[in-house]
């Protein structure tokens, strides 16, 4: 046949027996292109044996024939369609070869011919995930887990939810997948990046620590220095931080020191105080990214807030204005250099910056906030108070809501309070 592996050799005047028992004894040893071949011969000594067929399909697929192997599973579900086994097969076969709804279609009878074999929800599954029907995959996942409680299924039905927007279920599973097999390393991580969007930080540093030495992903230790650095343990960040750079260095890791990591790395540092470092990582991020115009615009702004935090306003003006010119549509970028522009008392240039910040980005509760404080400093007191009220209804928390509410009953005074200083 078209597309099979050459004939190896063959055994002398063979009879059906003799074949099937070598292909039994070269598959048990993992010969697979003698095996493969020897279980031609045998179709062509009884072309209507369908487990023969079937046979020849797991060998032909373990040799990596897949195609061959389809054909193979194929021919015996025609010979013998009652024939159970062959159903699971085709059914791996098609999600290897990533056709989805056949998988589907023959894993869906699978279930009809092998109503106890415990590994078909968890396939059917992976081809419902495939087909984006998230709500159907998390029935085959759950049926899955509940015969079988591993580390797996848990692990697939967390994806499950979070694609349906339920991240708490999905945090809960990923857990759990985490705390059957903690030397995985997939599992542990995955669980701490969704605490973390969670904001359950404790949780996610407890199980980022976990991560064996073998993981190489530097961007969970990056997120593991984050959340030490929120939750005050400055020891952890710093442990954390070396280990992302380190291998980014290594070239161990898919993420090496890109413009990108060493952007991370300059904000962190910077949030710890440490500003010549943070310096350092930043200009080397901004060297980095020089080809990437939106990569550039983040680190050129970061590096002007930094600057500004140094008061160095030149420089910090320069990038700022570098980071306008490479995004104009990057509202952090405006919001940074309307802050500069305030500083060297260029007040409407700073205004119609920040305008276009909250224009660019209306949830930016922190650009209606500055916007409002340079309206009062014009003297336009109800746009101030406008202003400020929106950045109120954006604040993400009710201590940040109640900073902005005193500022607020302030916006009256400011306007005053600049003349009395003037005078």
């Amino acid at each position: 046949m078209a597309g099979l592996p050459a004939r190896a050799e063959a055994i002398d005047e063979p009879n059906i027996v003799e074949l099937v028992t070598a292909a039994v004894a070269a598959t048990e040893s993992q010969d697979w292109a003698r095996a493969a071949d020897l279980y031609r011969q045998a179709v062509e000594l009884e072309p209507n044996n369908s487990g023969l067929y079937n046979n020849w399909g797991v060998v032909l697929r373990r040799q990596g024939d897949l195609q061959g192997a389809i054909r193979a599973y194929q021919r015996a579900l025609e010979l013998d369609p009652n024939l159970s086994a062959v159903y699971l097969n085709l059914g791996l076969a098609y999600l290897v070869e990533r056709r989805w709804e056949e998988a589907l279609a023959i894993l869906t009878q699978a279930e009809q011919q092998l109503p106890n074999e415990v590994t078909l929800p968890l396939y059917k599954g992976i081809a419902l995930e495939k087909l984006e029907r998230w709500g159907e995959a998390i029935g085959a996942y759950s049926t899955y887990v509940q015969r079988t409680p591993n580390a797996l299924g848990h692990y697939r039905l967390a994806i499950a939810y979070w694609q349906t927007g339920d991240p708490q279920r999905a945090a809960e599973f990923f857990q759990r997948a985490a705390r059957m097999e903690a030397q995985v390393g997939l599992y542990s991580a995955e669980a701490g990046r969704a605490l973390a969007l969670l904001g359950q930080y404790q949780d996610a540093a407890t199980l980022l620590e976990r991560l064996p030495s073998s993981w190489l992903e530097a961007s969970d230790f990056l997120l593991l220095a984050r959340i030490a650095h929120h939750l005050h343990r400055p020891d952890l960040a710093d442990r954390a931080l070396q280990r992302a750079l380190a291998l980014a260095d290594s070239g161990s890791s898919r993420a090496a020191r890109t413009s990108s990591l060493l952007n991370d790395a300059g904000v962190l540092t910077a949030e710890r105080q440490d500003l010549q470092q943070a310096v350092q990582f930043l200009e080397a991020a901004l060297t980095e990214s020089e080809r990437d115009p939106q990569m550039l615009a983040v680190v050129a702004a970061n590096l002007a807030d930094l600057y500004l935090s140094q008061g160095r306003l030149p420089e910090a003006l320069q990038q700022a204005q570098r980071a306008v010119s490479a995004d104009p549509n990057l509202p952090q970028a405006h919001n940074t250099l309307a802050a500069i522009l305030l500083e060297q008392q260029d007040l409407d240039a700073a205004i119609h910056h920040w305008q276009e910040a909250v224009r660019l980005d209306p949830l930016y509760w922190q650009a209606h906030r500055n916007l409002a404080i340079a309206q009062a400093l014009r003297g336009e007191i109800d746009q101030a108070v406008e202003s400020m009220q929106r950045a109120m209804e954006k604040a993400p928390t009710l201590e940040i809501v109640q900073q902005l509410n005193g500022e607020l009953q302030g916006i009256p005074l400011v306007r005053t309070g600049l003349e009395e200083q003037s005078q």
